[in-house]
């Protein structure tokens, strides 16, 4: 156009033709993606919605139908970004800030989620899909209080055992461990051979500290599942917090049995063989775990002992500054999410 050497008419002409030959294709790619999106080819969809927006973003409800092809083929990128101009233009349409705020939540961007539910109130508490991601936003937040607003309001009605796991997990969350071992409770009352309840509910008595309660959760769970290694860890994990070394020693082996990549045995057995004098085996399982979990700073500040022990030196300094470089981290990374949260 601009080197077509146009008189102002002819430019003001050719402009509206554009314009027109925009719409059209615009219209049309529009149409296809919507007839795509009725037979639920939502990625294909996805695509003609983008190819419409090229053409002429200005179609009425574009943004939205984008926004839902891409939540639908879960490219969350996407789904915000056309969900986002959708609730611009319409800020009182629930059920697409209903969207946004999931896709958020499906993106880890749990700040942005929780402030895209709150609008919704009471409704988006009660809600069988909004309740959940809500609560669950608020917790990675660190707004504890508000969490268990939320999940108090959503677990008020009846909800299948898959839910009551989660809720029972937020309360782990929240810090509320009667509220998690009762929802756990509530769940085996309806199913007593129900997977993992026991074991969750152990989870709430550690933190607890509740230890005879957490053992007995952890074998009846291993009722259900003899082979269950995250159930024999934590059961090992609990007979070493009542100083029962003998017990928890065999079940880490058990473990190990079951899982040879558990890095979590690995330590804690080469924290007891330490103990007992047998360094050079409790190298082996602490370097186990360090190389399998390397950026859990514990592992290398207990491998950095085991060197000393075994006047390894340059060994353990090498672990020691590994141990202080992840250290130093977690409270840059701790202070950043300070900050976001205020």
């Amino acid at each position: 156009m601009a080197r077509a050497n146009l008189t102002d008419t002819q430019r003001a002409a050719a402009d509206a033709q554009d314009t027109r030959l925009r719409a059209v294709l615009g219209l049309s790619f529009n149409d296809l993606a919507t007839s795509e999106a009725v037979r639920k080819q939502y990625a294909v969809a996805l695509g003609h919605y983008q190819e419409a927006e090229r053409w002429d973003p200005t179609i009425p409800g574009l943004a939205k139908n984008l926004g839902l092809s891409a939540f639908r083929s879960d490219n969350f990128a996407e789904a915000i970004r056309g969900l986002s101009r959708a609730v611009e233009e319409k800020p009182t349409d629930d059920p697409v800030r209903a969207m946004l705020g999931l896709a958020y939540f499906g993106a880890e961007k749990f700040a942005d989620a929780a402030n895209t539910f709150a609008p919704l109130g009471l409704r988006g508490m009660q809600d069988s899909a909004l309740g959940y991601a809500w609560a669950a936003s608020l917790t990675h937040t660190g707004d504890l209080k508000k969490a268990a607003e939320v999940v108090t309001e959503f677990q008020k009605a009846d909800r299948p055992n898959d839910q009551l796991l989660l809720i029972g997990q937020l309360w782990i969350e929240i810090g509320d461990y009667a509220q998690a071992v009762a929802t756990f409770q509530r769940a085996l009352q309806s199913d007593p051979s129900l997977r993992k309840a026991h074991y969750y509910a152990g989870q709430a008595d550690i933190r607890w500290e509740h230890w005879p309660e957490a053992a007995a959760e952890f074998q009846a769970e291993l009722k259900l599942d003899p082979a269950d290694a995250d159930a024999l860890y934590n059961l090992g994990f609990v007979n070493l917090q009542q100083s029962h070394v003998d017990d928890a020693l065999g079940l880490f082996q058990q473990v190990l049995a079951e899982q040879p990549n558990h890095a979590n045995a690995h330590y804690e057995l080469g924290k007891i063989l330490l103990d007992r004098g047998q360094v050079k085996d409790a190298i082996e399982h602490l370097q186990t775990a360090a190389r399998l979990s390397p950026q859990t700073d514990y592992m290398h500040y207990q491998l950095q002992a085991a060197y000393r022990k075994a006047q390894l030196n340059a060994d353990a300094d090498r672990e020691l500054e590994i141990y202080k470089e992840l250290k130093a981290k977690q409270r840059e990374k701790a202070g950043v999410q300070s900050m976001q949260s205020r």
